[in-house]
C-alpha cells in the first residue's frame, strides 16, 4: 500500500477471472471490474485516503463458473 493506493496480487491454480471487493473500515461496499481468465492476478485501487484502514477480499470464477473467494483481510494505507 501507498498513501492513496492498494495493490493486491494473487495466483490461482487454474485460469480464472479476478475481482477485488473492498471498502472503508470493515465493510466490502465496492467491487472492481472483473478481469479476463488468467492464473496471475493484480488489482490496483487508487484514490484512497492516507493512514486509513480498508478491507479487501479477492474473488472470481473459473471457466466452469465455479466461484472462489479468499478471506476478508484488512490493510492500512500509509501516512504521508
Amino acid at each position: 500500500a501507498t498513501t492513496t493506493t492498494i495493490s493486491v496480487v494473487w495466483t490461482t491454480n487454474e485460469p480464472a477471472t479476478a475481482q477485488l471487493k473492498w471498502g472503508l473500515g470493515f465493510t466490502l461496499t465496492n467491487t472492481t471490474a472483473e478481469t479476463g481468465f488468467a492464473t496471475s492476478h493484480s488489482v490496483v485501487v487508487n484514490g484512497l485516503n492516507p493512514n486509513t484502514v480498508y478491507s479487501i477480499q479477492v474473488t472470481g470464477r473459473d471457466a466452469a463458473g465455479n466461484v472462489y473467494q479468499g478471506p476478508q483481510q484488512t490493510i492500512r494505507t500509509r501516512f504521508f
